[in-house]
């Protein structure tokens, strides 16, 4: 079931690489590179936003653009680097499917995990 959520037509999704750092609890649960799969690009709430300009200057990909702080579905790596650094917190994550990303963390969740203590 799983190997047929990650098959894609698109040749390009599978070479996109998301740079190394801080990443969201959600991209650190998921297998590599699957942050496409499962999140829209992120979005300005405008009635928050004061147009600061810092996620343009801190996006990797130039995706975001000047004048309407839109960003580039295409160019969009989802490194989520806008949304973490916004110091007014206007950027938001939106997922996919929700009920394929609660799916896909249930199976990833069955194999029960035995506590250590450490003296």
């Amino acid at each position: 079931m799983i190997e047929n959520i990650f098959k894609t037509n698109n040749l390009n999704d599978l070479i996109i690489q998301i740079p190394k750092g801080k990443l969201p609890l959600m991209a650190k649960i998921l297998p590599k590179n699957s942050a496409r799969i499962f999140t829209k690009t992120p979005f300005a709430d405008m009635k928050i936003c004061n147009k600061c300009g810092v996620c343009i200057k801190l996006c990797p990909m130039k995706a975001i653009n000047k004048d309407t702080l839109d960003i580039n579905e295409d160019k969009c790596i989802r490194c989520f680097s806008c949304v973490k650094r916004c110091p007014k917190k206007a950027r938001k994550i939106v997922y996919k499917p929700k009920f394929l990303v609660s799916k896909i963390l249930t199976i990833k969740n069955k194999n029960a995990k035995i506590p250590q203590i450490y003296i």
